[in-house]
């Protein structure tokens, strides 16, 4: 049984999510302190955090969960009013996430060391850094969506900082603003799934999810399950709100790596799972479609990219798309191992791509080839992720994505029908992630050299975390059979339990297949890869990932300004025009007792009657405003969705 009150272990948790903040107050404080020295504390407190979290997971995996909390907000009386709560939920899978988050983290800021040296703004990278894995931390430990929502939107104001962290450069800045936008969107969602399950259930403790389920009405149910997906859809860049995340790249590389394997991105899913409970049969096969087409989109785009890191930041959109499929199957447990599994052999291949871009001085695959002979501490460290993402057996990617596409199947066939997309995508995205990882090595570091600059070798600090980090591409930190991942102790400790009712066998055998299938044609193609040129419209739409920028520009953007454009004309051509053609008449015309009577009508009637009623709802508002101390939940709930609605049209407007 949890106890709602302070103890060592919440106390501990509190400390490992506050220790990286450390580092930003002093950047902020001491902006002129030695790189050196910025550098190695702010690796100290993450450190530090580190280990409080592995001693946590220790101590949660053998003695329990256990919970703290308290009101946060309250308004009205206890019968009838409205109460915030905050608190922190330390169970298995929370543990777990800050190990993982605080680890990668960690690695990431050795790396950064050599990476970013000599950079004018060393420091407050750093100091941004902290941010961020301070509030990805407070976001795992959160207990209730209220809270969530809090550090989900810390989040992503540290996630703008560092994508637009060289400012000087344009590209940087539009992606930020890009990345900060869409989220916004998915963060709308959010908001009004916030709101539907507070009017209707009264609670947002992520401990209530599955009793309040049960009590709302299933059309109420479904909207705020609705609500909430699209919310983490666009924090893990799901379709149709994938577009920010190619273009986030603009940041500094180990960012890129700490994004897209354990930080950001990650936030969606780990929403998804903890609201799993309380989904919907109807939602979760829309999760399903949209996980599915999200992988094979992505794959196909990444086949196509000439940018060493875009490759990989199509692949996070296309894996992400697993993760979300296999919630939408029921198979959570299976997208959690795999959400684990990506995120430390995705954060190897990014600080991999950032070990050859520092040493050729290039971002374009056109410049690399031969680096095997160059790089070898890269070429081997590069090896053992890349085959995990490609799902070859005795890595772990393979591991959970046979876990994903087993329970996809097994989901199709008992529904029937159009379901039987999902496992078909999800099989062909296999194959094609093979194929373009299987591309994108050969680029880089076999077939002749192309590149033309002096080599940058590498040190010690941004190698090291790679071979670190390429351990953990293996099966073995996750499962004793690399052949079953309903065996793995993670899925045992944080599982709720994934029961297929078919073998494994034949998927296992048939993903093994697509992924040999799809090396092998990379490899045959090995001559042609760099003749290869994507002309046409389906180069156009593969290149340009199906054209997802012009649907924002040419049709969301496009219809705002015409709105706006419609608006325009209704006040300069009806309203001010009116005006003009009134007082032309009576300088032109001469006064009139007619024209006067009219005027005086007008100033009267329209002018002093919009100026006084705008003030007379201005006091009715404030009469209503009152009403929330009164306890009456529903006027409070009523008022908040008017004025956030309100917001919202003044901002696209605006």
């Amino acid at each position: 049984m949890m106890s709602p009150s302070w103890n060592d272990l919440t106390i501990l948790a509190a400390f490992a999510a506050s220790f990286p903040f450390v580092t930003w107050v002093i950047g902020q404080i001491f902006s002129n302190l030695h790189q050196k020295m910025v550098a190695w504390i702010s690796s100290l407190f993450t450190g530090t955090s580190f280990l409080i979290c592995l001693f946590l997971a220790v101590a949660i995996l053998k003695k329990g969960a256990v919970y703290t909390g308290g009101t946060w907000i309250a308004i009205g009386n206890e019968a009838s009013g409205l109460t915030l709560a905050w608190g922190i939920l330390l169970d298995e899978l929370a543990v777990l996430m800050m190990c993982m988050v605080t680890g990668i983290s960690l690695l990431v800021h050795i790396f950064s060391i050599e990476y970013l040296r000599g950079d004018p703004a060393f420091s407050r990278y750093f100091s941004h850094l902290g941010f961020f894995c301070s509030a990805m931390i407070w976001l795992i430990l959160a207990d209730n969506l209220m809270m969530i929502f809090f550090c989900w939107e810390l989040v992503g104001l540290a996630s703008w900082l560092l994508i637009g962290f060289w400012r000087e450069k344009p590209a940087a800045g539009a992606a930020a603003q890009k990345a900060f936008v869409v989220n916004r969107v998915g963060d709308i969602g959010f908001m009004i799934g916030i709101m539907i399950l507070m009017g209707q259930t009264g609670s947002l403790s992520l401990m209530d999810l599955p009793q309040a389920a049960a009590t709302m009405e299933p059309g109420w149910l479904v909207t705020a399950s609705l609500c909430l997906f699209v919310g983490a859809s666009g924090k893990s860049a799901q379709f149709p709100l994938q577009a920010w995340l190619p273009d986030a790249m603009e940041g500094p590389t180990p960012i890129s790596s700490l994004i897209h394997a354990a930080t950001m991105v990650a936030a969606g899913v780990y929403l998804l799972a903890r609201i799993a409970c309380m989904i919907p049969a109807e939602v979760s096969m829309v999760m399903a479609f949209v996980g599915a087409v999200t992988a094979v989109i992505a794959a196909l785009s990444a086949l196509t990219q000439w940018d060493i890191k875009r490759v990989l930041a199509y692949s996070t959109i296309s894996q992400l798309g697993y993760m979300v499929m296999g919630i939408g199957v029921g198979a959570r447990d299976m997208a959690l191992l795999h959400l684990f599994t990506h995120a430390f052999f995705k954060c190897a291949l990014f600080l991999s791509a950032g070990a050859v871009i520092h040493a050729v001085q290039s971002q374009s695959l056109k410049d690399m080839g031969g680096l095997r002979h160059d790089l070898p501490h890269i070429f081997y460290s590069y090896l053992p992720p890349m085959l995990a993402l490609a799902g070859v057996p005795l890595f772990s990617g393979f591991l959970s994505k046979d876990g994903i596409l087993l329970g996809a199947t097994d989901w199709a066939m008992g529904i029937g029908g159009v379901a039987w997309l999902v496992p078909i995508l999800g099989f062909g995205t296999a194959g094609l992630t093979a194929l373009y990882m299987g591309r994108h090595a050969w680029l880089i570091f076999f077939g002749e050299s192309r590149r033309t600059g002096q080599m940058h070798h590498p040190g010690p600090k941004m190698y090291m975390p790679l071979y670190l980090l390429a351990g953990m591409a293996c099966w073995i930190p996750f499962a004793q059979s690399p052949f079953d991942a309903g065996a793995s102790w993670m899925v045992q400790e944080f599982g709720t339990g994934f029961d297929p009712q078919i073998s494994s066998g034949g998927v296992a055998v048939l993903s093994v297949l697509l992924s040999s299938g799809g090396l092998l044609v990379a490899w045959r193609w090995k001559g042609a890869w760099l003749r290869l040129e994507w002309q046409g419209a389906l180069g156009a739409l593969l290149s340009g990932h199906f054209r997802m920028d012009d649907l924002y520009e040419k049709g969301i953007a496009w219809l705002g300004f015409r709105i706006a454009r419609i608006a325009d004309w209704i006040d300069t051509w009806m309203i001010d025009g009116g005006i003009r053609a009134f007082a032309w008449l009576n300088v032109h015309e001469g006064p009139s007792p007619s024209l006067s009577s009219l005027a005086s009508r007008l100033d009267d009637t329209l002018i002093d009657g919009l100026v006084n009623g705008v003030a007379r709802g201005v006091i009715r508002f404030g009469k209503r405003v009152r009403r929330m101390n009164s306890g009456r939940v529903q006027q409070t709930l009523g008022l908040g969705l008017l004025v956030f609605l309100g917001i919202l049209m003044v901002i696209w407007l605006w």
